[in-house]
């Protein structure tokens, strides 16, 4: 498995946060993980894992002949209730939900799309996202404010750099004063999201 999923690790990414995840803090486990592999000639060629209640994450190279395999398999262990979201490319996403709505009768939609670039042989835009998917569950009137932590180059790259940045996103609460820890450490009660992260954009 570790060899698979090095051969592409950028691809593979999903995969190796779920599966950093259950060694690293197993306690956090709200209920017991899934991981498969697929194998042919003795070399693992394709793998998916499931760490509800989180969409089932299946590897981008996965052969679209082992698909068949792993919706049997989750059925057989009793996923068929967990499986509520697929992470994947487009192409796998969709011969998979068609394999899983002629087992189960249940179909999706889209939820969201995204691009996923290396930084070194992306043309014009060197972006690299990791995003996880979610549900909305009610409205409000949400505002956020984006605050520039640091910034650092890429290397020997001169049309591209690094920022780091920190985005903190509140619920019925304006941002006109930013709204961030007090002395103690809590935040207020309104802010629903402190997000510290890189990202790499193009230099003009």
């Amino acid at each position: 498995m570790r060899g698979f999923l090095e051969s592409d690790r950028t691809l593979n990414v999903l995969l190796w946060a779920t599966i950093e995840a259950m060694q690293a803090r197993p306690e956090m486990l709200l209920r017991a993980p899934y991981l498969a592999a697929v194998e042919c000639g003795g070399e693992v060629v394709g793998a998916c894992s499931l760490l509800p209640p989180n969409p089932l994450v299946i590897a981008p190279h996965t052969p679209r002949e082992a698909l068949p395999l792993l919706a049997d398999d989750l059925l057989a262990c009793g996923r068929a209730e967990q499986v509520t979201q697929v992470s994947s490319p487009v192409d796998v996403v969709e011969a998979f939900m068609a394999l899983w709505r002629e087992r189960t009768g249940r179909g999706g939609a889209p939820v969201m799309r995204e691009r996923l670039y290396r930084i070194d042989a992306a043309p014009d835009v060197v972006v690299r996202i990791l995003t996880d998917y979610g549900s909305h569950t009610k409205w409000v009137h949400g505002l956020s404010v984006s605050q520039v932590l640091d910034k650092q180059p890429l290397g020997h790259r001169k049309d591209a750099g690094a920022l780091r940045l920190r985005l903190v996103a509140t619920k019925n609460l304006t941002c006109e004063s930013f709204p961030d820890k007090d002395d103690a450490g809590a935040y207020p009660p309104d802010v629903i999201l402190d997000f510290d992260y890189w990202a790499i954009l193009p230099r003009a």
